[in-house]
């Protein structure tokens, strides 16, 4: 009996012979063949069909399991050690056995090769069984990987009766789908070293890739893989099933009591490319879904990314996803927080959650993990994704050929897209625009807010030829702000806020950097009976109860009021779905203003006459500067907007016009700069399958990853979930910083790493240098106007 695992798993025999592994796999390949039922790429081979391709590469991907030292070392229960020659290297030698041209042949094989995600420099050494003490890309290596090799490959011919009963059963399997048969030719010489194979790819791949078929490749491997992991866990690809229209229709009565869908979301009932602009609150995720609706009734395999800048919007749109009927259990999410928040929902989820053993929590752990490791393969049909999780597959970090598989006709929603800087707008154009050309993705854009020079340059690069507006005398119905600027700092209208809080108006305060929103928040809180702050200098775990606690006074839940007076910084600009009174907020952009108005008469119908006010201050002090006022006067040029229209209700008209003033000339010159700078790197980044990409990848980490910090005062806490397993929840004790940011402290000494044991260390601000409780965050002792660097 040929085994493909054979392991004890929490004190139990998990056994899996070949045949059941590969059949566990053919069943995935089933499914992805609905998912990709035809070959993307003008490829034509001389014997087999797209389908018959893919089916040979994931039977005959582990094949070399059969090697009498996998069989009885790997998997041996009474030896510890593990055959260290790579399998795979053995499987694609199988292919030999195939009638099959010499350039299908070798795309199979290559395939097969790096299907445990492996780079070609990485099988070459592995194959030497590399040591400290050899170059094995030398002659010395060449020597020891013959010697290896000879011993594989003997150890093969030990099994290979038991080899050929597999291969006999592989072409029942294949008879059965294709309705022909499989020719195999049983001749153990046939099969020849991949030696060959593996170093001439290394020093041709990039001058002579049409040979290869790279993109066939590339594509291959990306399914081999999905079907392999899935095939591994049991798991399999889950559809949409429903027809969303038909549920949307149900949901809010259509068609009942003169309801009806709005204009904006009947207009998305197509099928083209489209580009949304609606406020917030107009039902632009329904709008999304009922167009990808039209898409998954040709395919309902499809996969639907929807993406979102921020992580608190994405946990959000997670959760509200869960309770829709086409989206139950089938929606990841997928950020750089993403574990903890699956660990922090099944948390929720325990009644008396403070009194949940270490056991228990540790099982939560295990559910967290596999939710997790299941949202990167190609298994739920919704992934809710910020755009880094996009972009990430054109740096080549580890996984992406699953991922550039899973992009294939795929629908991307992109919300909120005004968010971004100018250079992730650009890449984040640039990655869109190769999906949509090469792998026949469909794309749905929306913002409550789009400059002009943007949403042409968007419309432009995308191909994007309709757009979806709201009716002038719907956008009537929107206006709910009226502006007012007060001259000076946000420290001058203290006594004008406490004047609003003592006659009840629940106050949001809005500023530009954590240090100014502290010390606001400190001269307020005694005011009003219920007080909070919330910026990004929290531990997980106390901005999560500031939220929780935000939240559900919003919502009136049992036992919870309304908090009159909420002091913020960017971190309540999106995702919170807030309703106050009245803001007074420092001077921002145009766009991230709107965003912030966005929180005050929300979700109210407005009376005639009635509108939420909003006191813009129009001082721009050194940290508001350094944020926003470089390279382009970003402040300046908003500040002379407001002045036109101060005392005005903000109309449609009056919001587009200052953001097309605001974002001009200059922004469009830098704009097309940063663009054209950009697409000439990007011309450089090539997606050839197996080769080392260590450089890119790091390069998208140091560009958009940021680093996680330990405030001194939660290190012991820290070091028991640490001792204890519970490695989830030691995140909740951190905070996420940039990398800008943490060079700064580390190299003024006021952080620094700590050991844990072996495995673990963290970073810690000290308590030396920074004050941290649970109300206020971490605030940075003893610094000078200008010289902190929480911004927000």
């Amino acid at each position: 009996m040929l085994y493909a695992k054979r392991h004890y798993e929490e004190g139990k025999l998990v056994e899996e012979t070949l045949e059941q592994h590969i059949s566990e796999c053919l069943s995935i390949y089933d499914q992805m063949m609905k998912l990709i039922p035809q070959c993307p790429y003008n490829v034509s081979f001389s014997k087999f069909a797209w389908q018959e391709i893919v089916f040979l590469a994931v039977a005959f991907h582990d094949i070399g399991k059969a090697s009498s030292q996998f069989q009885n070392i790997t998997l041996s229960l009474e030896v510890s050690e593990s055959w260290r020659f790579r399998h795979e290297v053995l499987s694609a030698e199988f292919i030999d056995l195939l009638d099959v041209d010499e350039t299908t042949a070798r795309i199979l094989k290559l395939a097969i090769l790096g299907h445990h995600e492996r780079n070609v420099d990485e099988i070459w050494r592995n194959m030497a069984f590399e040591e400290n003490d050899f170059n094995p890309f030398g002659l010395e290596g060449d020597q020891k990987r013959k010697e290896q090799y000879d011993i594989a490959k003997k150890s093969i011919l030990e099994t290979w009766n038991e080899s050929k009963q597999v291969l006999r059963w592989i072409q029942e399997k294949f008879a059965k789908r294709f309705n022909q048969e499989l020719s195999i030719v049983y001749d153990f010489n046939r099969m020849q070293p991949v030696f060959e194979l593996i170093n001439d790819y290394r020093y041709s791949a990039l001058n002579d890739y049409k040979n290869y078929y790279y993109e066939l490749i590339l594509l291959l491997k990306g399914i081999l893989i999905t079907c392999d992991h899935l095939g591994s866990g049991h798991n399999r690809i889950k559809h949409i099933d429903t027809d969303i229209l038909n549920w949307y229709k149900e949901k809010f009565n259509i068609g009942s009591n003169g309801n009806d869908f709005r204009n904006t979301q009947k207009d998305s009932n197509v099928k083209k490319d489209a580009l949304l602009i609606a406020p917030t609150g107009t039902g632009k995720t329904e709008a999304a879904f009922i167009w990808a609706n039209n898409y998954l009734k040709e395919n309902p395999y499809r996969r639907i990314f929807y993406v979102l800048p921020y992580t608190a919007s994405i946990n959000g749109m997670y959760e509200r996803l869960q309770k829709e009927r086409f989206a139950i259990n089938k929606v990841d999410m997928k950020h750089g927080k993403s574990l903890y928040a699956y660990y922090q929902q099944l948390l929720s989820q325990i009644h008396g959650e403070n009194d949940v053993t270490t056991e228990s929590k540790k099982d939560i752990q295990t559910k967290a993990r596999y939710m997790h490791h299941l949202s990167k393969e190609i298994s739920n049909p919704i992934k809710i994704v910020t755009p880094h999780q996009i972009i990430k597959a054109f740096y080549k970090v580890k996984g992406y050929e699953t991922l550039l598989t899973e992009f294939y006709d795929a629908l991307f929603i992109l919300d909120e897209i005004h968010c971004y800087d100018i250079e992730l707008t650009c890449i984040l154009i640039l990655v869109m625009k190769y999906i949509k050309r090469h792998l026949n993705g469909k794309l749905f854009l929306m913002s409550a807010t789009f400059p002009e020079v943007l949403k042409t340059a968007i419309m432009e690069q995308l191909d994007i030829d309709y757009e979806i507006t709201m009716k002038e005398e719907e956008l009537k119905n929107y206006v709910r702000h009226q502006l007012h600027l007060c001259e000076g700092s946000i420290e001058m209208q203290m006594d004008t806020i406490t004047e609003d809080l003592k006659n009840g108006k629940r106050v949001l305060v809005v500023c530009n950097t954590i240090k100014k929103a502290q010390y606001m928040y400190d001269c307020l809180k005694s005011i009003p009976e219920t007080s909070l702050i919330l910026h990004s200098y929290f531990a997980a775990k106390d901005r999560k109860c500031i939220e929780e606690r935000l939240l559900k006074g919003e919502k009136g839940e049992s036992g919870y009021e309304p908090i009159q007076l909420l002091v913020g910084t960017q971190a309540i600009e999106v995702s919170l779905d807030l309703d106050f009174d009245v803001i007074y907020t420092e001077l921002a952009p145009i766009d991230a203003l709107i965003q912030r108005f966005g929180r005050v008469y929300r979700n109210r119908k407005r009376k005639d006459e009635e509108y939420g006010q909003v006191y813009v201050c129009t001082d721009i002090d050194k940290g508001s500067d350094f944020i926003y006022n470089k390279p382009i006067k970003l402040l300046d040029k908003t500040l002379k907007q407001l002045v036109l229209y101060n005392g005005k209700c903000l109309e449609n008209e009056i919001i587009k016009q200052m953001l097309n003033d605001v974002y001009g000339e200059e922004y469009k010159e830098r704009f097309q700069k940063t663009f054209q700078d950009l697409v000439r790197k990007f011309q450089n980044i090539c997606l050839y399958p197996l080769l080392d990409y260590s450089k890119e990848a790091q390069e998208y980490f140091n560009q958009f990853d940021g680093m996680k910090m330990c405030p001194e005062i939660y290190l012991e806490q820290y070091m028991d979930c640490i001792q204890n397993r519970l490695y989830i929840e030691a995140e909740s004790y951190l905070m996420t910083v940039s990398g800008r940011k943490i060079f700064y402290y580390l190299s003024s000494g006021k952080i620094d790493w700590v050991k844990i044991n072996y495995k673990h260390q963290v970073l810690v601000a000290y308590s030396i240098f920074f004050d941290y409780d649970e109300e206020n965050g971490l605030q940075e002792k003893n610094i000078r106007e200008g010289e902190g660097l929480f911004a927000e």
